[in-house]
């Protein structure tokens, strides 16, 4: 599976399109994603720049938006009201998604030091998740809430990071300059993944997965490579796909 500090970034940048506040389950993880910062960088700069623009950036994104009402309409969202929530603030969401530039640019300086690619490959996952998060109306935002949900990120978490994890020559390649090799770990990665999701009957965790995953191989141009094309052109079922 793919580091642990990506997967940090994936939850982060999932909460930053949220614009909430800081959950209470996330500090254990943000406290890890500080010391692996430390370890990579050898300081925690970029850490405490995600940490201290936040609320700039939040403030940036609330003041697009009528807080007072956003919180009135999310108190009285049900799955037969959704629509009407989902088609007036996933736009707004959408457009306020720069508001995160200066955020985002301190998780990528916790990951490499090719900042601007690795932060545009960040805010592709943040623009991708939000549009799956405002799929079918916010589907997912009810899927996530249904305990199979939770139940198959926890079994991805305790089984699938050790079952699926990438070697350790890609580990240590910055994620930003992956070569033919590590384009074919990944996408063995995320068809282990997907073969994992299957068993817990919980395909929207696959969705997001696959976020992650297609914006690295984007970002890295994966399809260059013959034998990745190949792997593409072979695919029996056809559900994974390289944006």
């Amino acid at each position: 599976m793919m580091s642990g500090k990506f997967l940090v970034v994936l939850v982060v940048t999932a909460f930053i399109i949220g614009g909430k506040s800081m959950p209470a389950e996330l500090v254990a993880l943000m406290l890890e994603y500080q010391e692996q910062c430390i370890a990579v960088t050898g300081s925690e700069e970029g850490f405490q720049q995600m940490l201290g623009t936040f609320q700039m950036a939040r403030t940036c994104l609330l003041s697009h938006l009528d807080e007072q009402q956003l919180q009135i309409d999310a108190m009285q969202l049900t799955y037969e009201s959704r629509k009407p929530f989902f088609d007036k603030y996933c736009p707004k969401f959408n457009e306020q998604i720069s508001c995160f530039d200066d955020t985002l640019e301190g998780i990528a300086k916790c990951i490499t030091d090719d900042v601007d690619k690795f932060k545009a490959i960040i805010k592709s996952i943040a623009y991708d998740l939000l549009d799956l998060a405002c799929q079918n109306d916010g589907q997912l935002f009810f899927d996530a809430r249904k305990p199979g949900f939770k139940d198959c990120m926890i079994q991805l978490k305790e089984h699938g990071a050790q079952e699926c994890k990438l070697s350790n020559s890609t580990t240590e390649t910055l994620i930003s300059r992956y070569d033919e090799q590590q384009c074919r770990e990944l996408y063995d990665a995320k068809e282990c993944l997907k073969r994992k999701i299957d068993e817990c009957d919980a395909p929207k965790v696959f969705d997001i997965i696959q976020v992650v995953f297609n914006a690295i191989s984007k970002a890295n141009d994966c399809k260059q490579h013959t034998t990745f094309r190949e792997i593409l052109s072979n695919n029996i079922d056809g559900t994974v796909s390289e944006n």
